[in-house]
């Protein structure tokens, strides 16, 4: 059902901005919502897979409690917090 809708959308009217907004606001409906962004992800169009990774990333800032989520709906992702961001800079330099 959703991988439908997704595709109904035109690659430039694709909503992504307005689903990560709709995840970070009602989180208890990220499990609905978040296959929608894994897909864009997954996305043959870099664009498409540049704009659906900015969304995720947004919502998991505004609402840091969907890292677990998003690490469930798309398990190849890693989005470090500061603190890891921090070591892992250290780390390659």
């Amino acid at each position: 059902m959703f991988e439908a809708r997704f595709q109904s959308f035109d690659a430039d009217e694709t909503p992504r901005p307005q689903i990560a907004e709709r995840v970070a606001a009602h989180p208890d409906e990220a499990a609905a919502l978040l296959p929608l962004l894994s897909i864009a992800l997954r996305s043959l169009r870099a664009p498409e897979r540049r704009a659906a990774l900015a969304a995720l990333v947004r919502a998991v800032d505004r609402q840091p409690a969907l890292a677990a989520a998003v690490a469930e709906s798309v398990p190849e992702l890693r989005i470090l917090d500061d603190a890891a961001a921090a070591r892992a800079s250290q780390g390659a330099g």
